[in-house]
């Protein structure tokens, strides 16, 4: 028997709906499936929609989206509308809901936080672009970082930290030249093709530093835990080294 996806049936759907000839067109997390080929498909689609006189109801949790199909927005809180504009003011006042939740998160935890930066959010994206925290050693994973500074930042240095289980350091990254916008959410991706670590579980740390890096600005440690799945029961150790064999050849002579 046969199985189909519920991504499968919104892509149908989207595709009959662009196809009807309607005044008024409701689209619900439609971009939330899909790979980029094809959500840039629907962009296409909604914008000849949009100039041919339609309206458009979009419905979604990404605020780049929203950002990037919406003139104006309304922001609903448990079923209440909490705000209403322009699509880009809208999106600044969700901006800051979420900031001042997270801070308050934070207040409750370990006292009221400072510094003129926060480390907003971190989240592992698997390949497929679903938010997973359960990863297979060496698919493609990107680690995205979300920032928010109040006023702003410019040329800021991010850097990325992962520790196995026991706490001790695996390996870092940095990016310098960090610019940030005042009281705008920003995401920062480290792409990885393959992931790096094998069977375990592990931390991510995140720290936010002045341009020379004598200042800490702020810091989220662990910021995000991750367990990663191994099917390679001939390699050993936290990372996965993914290296080639050259092998002799078939008279035990090296190859030259």
């Amino acid at each position: 028997m046969r199985t189909y996806s519920s991504g499968m049936y919104m892509r149908l759907g989207f595709s009959i709906a662009m196809h009807v000839q309607a005044d008024v067109m409701l689209l619900d997390e439609v971009l939330a499936v899909g790979d980029k080929a094809f959500q840039e498909k629907c962009y296409e689609r909604i914008w000849d929609f949009k100039r041919s006189g339609g309206t458009i109801v979009f419905v979604s949790h990404d605020d780049g989206a929203v950002a990037r199909v919406c003139d104006r927005a309304l922001l609903l809180e448990e079923g209440r509308m909490v705000e209403s504009g322009p699509a880009e003011e809208v999106i600044r006042a969700y901006h800051r809901r979420l900031v001042g939740a997270a801070a308050e998160r934070v207040a409750a935890r370990n006292g009221a936080p400072t510094g003129p930066c926060r480390v907003h959010e971190v989240r592992a994206v698997a390949g497929d672009g679903s938010i997973k925290e359960r990863l297979t050693e060496g698919e493609p994973v990107a680690l995205e970082v979300w920032l928010f500074a109040e006023d702003g930042l410019e040329a800021g240095r991010v850097t990325v930290g992962i520790r196995d289980s026991a706490g001790r350091a695996l390996g870092s990254q940095t990016v310098e030249q960090v610019r940030l916008r005042p009281a705008q959410l920003e995401r920062l991706r480290l792409n990885f093709p393959g992931l790096p670590m094998r069977e375990g579980r592990f931390t991510v740390a995140v720290a936010v530093a002045n341009g020379d890096g004598t200042a800490e600005l702020a810091s989220s440690d662990p910021a995000l835990e991750l367990n990663v799945f191994s099917a390679d029961f001939q390699a050993g150790g936290p990372i996965r080294l993914g290296g080639q064999w050259e092998l002799p050849s078939g008279d035990g002579a090296p190859e030259s």
